[in-house]
């Protein structure tokens, strides 16, 4: 979704996907069919596993959970200060306020960290976390998607400004 907005956008950077299911499992048709209204293509994605040298090459991830951002801290500690939920980027990215032309990706991902605290991330919390609806019927998957796709909207609008 990132990439298409980007994409979109104009934008030319490099999206990777990483995550916690083995390599080469398909998107599940839940989510095709959630994701089709917001124009996003996902046929023929397929997940792949993390890969902590590309974690500590990122110069910002992502990630939809608490516990994942967690998990992705201990395996690659180095990527903690440019690592958050894809709703605390949004949040905290808000009250810093847009990129301008000046400010690089990684001074701005810089502001948004400064002041954070590893504590903040512990528990769960809906304010955070992009629910992962894998078995409860298509409602909670539109909702997921509606929520990644505003989530996502309002990142690139505050780190590329049209």
């Amino acid at each position: 979704m990132l990439e298409d907005l980007l994409t979109r956008r104009g934008v030319a950077v490099e999206v990777a996907t990483m995550g916690f299911l083995t390599g080469g499992v398909p998107i599940s048709p839940e989510v095709l069919r959630a994701s089709a209204p917001f124009g996003v293509r996902l046929e023929g994605h397929v997940s792949q596993g993390i890969d902590r040298a590309r974690l500590a090459e990122a110069l910002l991830v992502l990630t939809m959970t608490r516990r994942h951002l967690r998990e992705i801290v201990v395996m690659e500690p180095s990527v903690w200060p440019r690592t958050f939920t894809l709703r605390e980027l949004a949040r905290r990215g808000s009250q810093v306020g847009p990129r301008d032309r000046g400010t690089t990706l990684e001074e701005w991902v810089a502001a948004v960290h400064h002041g954070r605290a590893m504590a903040e991330s512990l528990g769960e919390d809906p304010a955070d976390d992009v629910a992962d609806p894998r078995g409860s019927g298509s409602g909670p998957y539109d909702e997921m998607a509606a929520t990644l796709f505003r989530t996502t909207t309002q990142i690139v609008d505050l780190l590329w400004p049209v």
